[in-house]
């Protein structure tokens, strides 16, 4: 009996039931797990993306491209005014009241502001 003729032969996959059943479940099982896979790793990259904050306070004082806000809970927090536009804070003097959007550094140690803007009343 030659193959083509075989019992559970697939001339078209060229293999047998068996082979070929096996391939099948292989594949079954990869194709979820690389979808996961993929996911995951979009999920972890869109993660780190830096989340933008808004803190509300009162300048306590400002020098160079540093600035200290008191904010209302009564905490002070440190901000590195180097992605702000000189424009939103060359004119802030202490005591003004003042919203600040920005990201919290890689060290958590100070918020990066990338806008301030006086509070309205």
């Amino acid at each position: 009996m030659d193959r083509g003729q075989a019992v559970g032969y697939f001339p078209i996959m060229g293999c047998f039931e068996s082979v070929c059943s096996r391939d099948v479940t292989m594949k079954a099982i990869r194709t979820p797990a690389l979808v996961l896979l993929l996911a995951l790793a979009v999920a972890t990259v869109s993660s780190a993306q830096p989340v933008s904050e808004r803190f509300v306070g009162t300048v306590q004082w400002i020098a160079g491209e540093r600035m200290a806000l008191a904010l209302d809970s009564g905490s002070s927090v440190p901000i590195d005014l180097t992605s702000a536009d000189q424009g939103d804070y060359q004119t802030l003097a202490p005591g003004d009241r003042v919203v600040v959007t920005g990201t919290l550094s890689p060290e958590r140690d100070r918020v990066i502001a990338t806008s301030i803007a006086p509070v309205s009343n």
